[in-house]
């Protein structure tokens, strides 16, 4: 998680607790917690969505129609995990590019993505003729003005600091009906497109199935996408949450979705399957890849003696453990399943963005270096690794590079 993100977190809590009685937000519709555990999308089939925490058999399920068909066309099944990272996102973008440009990029079977991951992931899941929209995603300016004039007023009285659509905005900027339709079109041949959320209210981590979205020929098919996406990347406090509408036993009412990078940075798998120890028989993903949009070894940095800077630095810290630690359960999870194992990340000596403040981290030029330095990580021989680094002691790096 960035610097930014956590900041604004610990900036959102103190504001709550000095003028929680403040907020003019629309109440919201109570319901159960049965009610929410069976609610469904209107006019959207039952496969559209699962939770992280579902029993392993349905995500098996979700997956049975996939492997068959990839069998029929004698290809391999291969996962890309896009992970969280704000701004970040422009180091994979740029790393897919390169990919490309050097010949070494695999089409992709299943891609997930969480939070800026999500944001690339239709584009990557497409195709590398894609690349131009995923480089124009971080690079032109759009982006960067997603975080301007952050408003400290609409915090107090609304529900996060940006005061207007902005998010769904540059979403829709890039997500129209002919995406729709080549997502569906990919999702009919056996590819699957993948979209975390954090469902805030049941405090669980939502699957979405964005083919069967797209391929649903729902009226509310486009808008729902879009939606989803800009729920998964809706960082609290920076951005409002997405209101869902939903229904069960008749009654409507709509669920709260957030940031997916709230619960977990990369999505590979149920946790009953990260967990639960070695299946029956070898998976039938071949190979596994992980796009960190991130550091994954701890950085350095003299904290400043204050509340918030204390507070930022503690939450991004937790925030960075459990994102290495979900890079590690992966490399466990692909290593006793059988598969091929590769990962990318932004590396330790990558300069850090300019400050904390929003605007420089979504500065077009800090993502525009970053983008670079992924383009130039992306052609090399080689790009993957085939472990993530299993130790964080500079002094065990100097070691290892040494025998």
């Amino acid at each position: 998680m960035s610097r930014t993100k956590s900041a604004l977190i610990c900036g959102a809590a103190a504001l709550g607790l000095s003028v929680g009685g403040c907020a003019s937000t629309t109440p919201r519709i109570p319901y159960t917690l049965a009610e929410g555990q069976a609610a469904d999308v209107p006019g959207m089939p039952a496969d559209v969505r699962f939770y992280a925490d579902s029993p392993a058999f349905v995500y098996e399920r979700f997956r049975q129609g996939v492997v068959a068909q990839a069998q029929a066309r004698h290809e391999p099944v291969t996962y890309l995990a896009l992970s969280s990272g704000g701004s970040d996102g422009a180091f994979g973008a740029g790393f897919l590019k390169g990919l490309s440009e050097s010949h070494q990029r695999p089409q992709f079977t299943i891609v997930s993505g969480i939070s800026t991951g999500a944001l690339m992931a239709p584009f990557v899941f497409l195709g590398q003729g894609y690349d131009g929209t995923l480089q124009d995603l971080y690079t032109n300016g759009y982006a960067s003005a997603l975080v301007k004039d952050v408003s400290v007023l609409n915090a107090v009285v609304g529900n996060a600091f940006v005061d207007s659509d902005k998010l769904g905005k540059f979403i829709a900027r890039y997500i129209d009906q002919g995406i729709l339709d080549a997502v569906a079109a990919e999702h009919r041949k056996g590819r699957r497109l993948i979209v975390v959320t954090t469902n805030i209210d049941q405090q669980r981590s939502v699957i979405w199935n964005m083919g069967a979205i797209a391929d649903s020929h729902a009226p509310n098919a486009l808008s729902l996408f879009r939606q989803v996406l800009a729920a998964s990347a809706s960082i609290p406090a920076l951005f409002p949450p997405r209101l869902i509408e939903v229904e069960s036993g008749g009654r409507k009412f709509q669920e709260m979705h957030v940031d997916g990078a709230t619960v977990r940075q990369v999505y590979v798998a149920p946790d009953e399957l990260i967990f639960g120890g070695k299946s029956a028989g070898p998976s039938p993903v071949k190979d596994l890849y992980i796009l960190v949009n991130n550091k994954i070894d701890p950085s350095f940095q003299v904290v400043e003696n204050n509340t918030v800077s204390l507070a930022a630095r503690g939450l991004s810290t937790i925030l960075k453990r459990e994102g290495r630690s979900n890079v590690l359960s992966s490399y466990a999870y692909a290593t006793s399943h059988g598969m091929g194992y590769h990962i990318a990340f932004i590396d330790a000596d990558a300069p850090e963005a300019p400050s904390t403040d929003a605007a420089e981290q979504f500065s077009t030029e800090y993502m525009t270096t970053l983008f670079a330095r992924g383009e130039a990580k992306g052609r090399r021989t080689g790009p993957w690794l085939s472990h993530p680094p299993l130790s964080t002691d500079p002094a065990g790096h100097d070691l290892a590079a040494s025998r």
